[in-house]
């Protein structure tokens, strides 16, 4: 998830946000990766407590 977040700040910070569309698509899909991954070991854990 960090990385994700760090691409987007990056693209936003960097002045390249008009030009290079496509690589808010690449940030956005390593955020979700990195939430999905985040959520499933969250659920994971919380299922082996009980």
């Amino acid at each position: 998830m960090a990385i994700g977040v760090g691409l987007l700040l990056w693209l936003v910070w960097g002045g390249r946000a008009a030009t290079d569309w496509h690589q808010y698509y690449g940030a956005a899909k390593v955020l979700a990766i990195g939430c999905v991954i985040t959520g499933t070991t969250l659920l994971a854990s919380r299922r082996e407590r009980k």
